[in-house]
Formats: structure tokens, C-alpha cells, sequence
């Protein structure tokens, strides 16, 4: 009796032993469902989040599907992460240079440097030296002007001493700077004029800002 009561129950575990495997597929297949889903994060990629804000569960976190109707509790306050907050403001994009070794400057006006530059807001900056050639007798006044088209952001204008003065004051060196504001192309140019007078070591810069104040 006891050796057929063991086949018995041996039997009834073999017969059982499918049933249990359907289930456990079953469940499986269920809690797969759950997650496909789920709508977490949202379509536009945000996770919404709601956290206790009283006590005795203050700081309790809880994720809810938006997309199916999911709200925060009047005790919960809301939180959204990888949320895109507003677009701060643009730096500096770019920035244009231009730069000559040297020129003799004339009388009339001479272009030691020009850059062309697209429509937007600008700081403007260039240098140069300038040293005499006229000999030793012969002082000189160099006039610069730095333009945009036909105005002027900034200008200087020094003495140069002839190269056999005592005081040996026979080269100088010269800064500009501005901001300008272009609706179209535009171009920037340092412009010098001398009777007896050469540059050297020139260089125009423009950066492009977001804003100018």
C-alpha cells in the first residue's frame, strides 16, 4: 500500500507540474505587458514624479504615468526630471580676424586693415604700430579711425618724432575698441592717414554677441 501511495503522489505531481509552468508563463507574460505599457518615461521623455510634502511621509517619492491620467495628490507636490528649461542666452558664436605686417600710410588714407561681417550685434577691436620713415627732421601725425562703413566706433591720433629727435619718440603703438550693431553685411576697416609714416603688426578683431548693454 504504502509503495502505491507513492506512485500516486508522484503521479499527481507529474500531472500537476504543466499547470504550475502555464502559470508562472502566464505571469511572466503579464508583468512584461505591464511594463510595455507603461508610459514612464512620457513621450516627450520626462519622468513626472510626485513627493509627499507633510509628515509622516514627507520626501516620499512616487512615479506616475502622465499619459494615462496620473496626477499628484493635494498632500504631493510634482516634479518633472529631464525636463529642457528655457533656452539661455547665446555667448559669443564667432569671431572673424584680420591682420597685416605693414603698409606705408599715405596722406590721404590708407586701409591697414577690413573685415566683411554678416548681420548681428559686435565688439570691435584692432591695433597697430606705427613708426616714422621721413627721415631725421621730419615729425609726423598719424590719424587713425576705426569704421563701420562710414562711422566712425573709435579713433587715436599720435605725434611720431623725426628718427634723429633726442627724445627718440619715433614709433608708437595704437588701440581701438567698440561695439557696432549691423541689420546687413557690413565692413570694418582701421583706416590711417600719415605724410611720413608706416605701420606694422596690424590686427582687426570682431566678435559676434548675443546682446550688447
Amino acid at each position: 500500500m504504502r509503495s502505491t501511495s507513492k506512485f500516486s503522489r508522484a503521479g499527481s505531481l507529474a500531472r500537476r507540474r504543466p499547470l504550475l509552468i502555464a502559470v508562472t508563463i502566464a505571469v511572466v507574460f503579464a508583468a512584461a505587458a505591464g511594463i510595455a505599457y507603461a508610459n514612464i518615461p512620457d513621450s516627450s521623455g520626462v519622468i513626472h514624479v510626485c513627493y509627499n510634502k507633510t509628515s509622516p511621509q514627507q520626501g516620499t517619492l512616487r512615479v506616475v504615468d502622465s499619459e494615462k491620467g496620473q496626477t499628484c495628490g493635494a498632500s504631493e507636490n510634482t516634479l518633472n526630471w529631464n525636463q529642457m528649461g528655457p533656452r539661455g542666452a547665446r555667448g559669443p558664436s564667432d569671431a572673424y580676424l584680420a591682420a597685416d605686417d605693414g603698409k606705408t600710410i599715405d596722406i590721404g588714407g590708407t586701409t591697414l586693415a577690413t573685415l566683411t561681417l554678416p548681420a548681428g550685434n559686435y565688439t570691435i577691436e584692432a591695433k597697430t604700430g606705427v613708426y616714422s620713415i621721413g627721415g631725421d627732421a621730419k615729425d609726423d601725425i598719424v590719424d587713425c579711425l576705426l569704421k563701420a562703413g562710414n562711422t566712425t566706433i573709435d579713433e587715436d591720433q599720435v605725434r611720431i618724432d623725426g628718427l634723429g629727435d633726442g627724445t627718440n619718440d619715433d614709433n608708437e603703438f595704437m588701440n581701438f575698441i567698440g561695439t557696432a550693431s549691423f541689420g546687413a553685411t557690413e565692413t570694418v576697416s582701421l583706416v590711417c592717414s600719415s605724410s611720413f609714416s608706416s605701420s606694422e603688426s596690424t590686427k582687426l578683431l570682431a566678435t559676434q554677441d548675443e546682446t550688447l548693454h
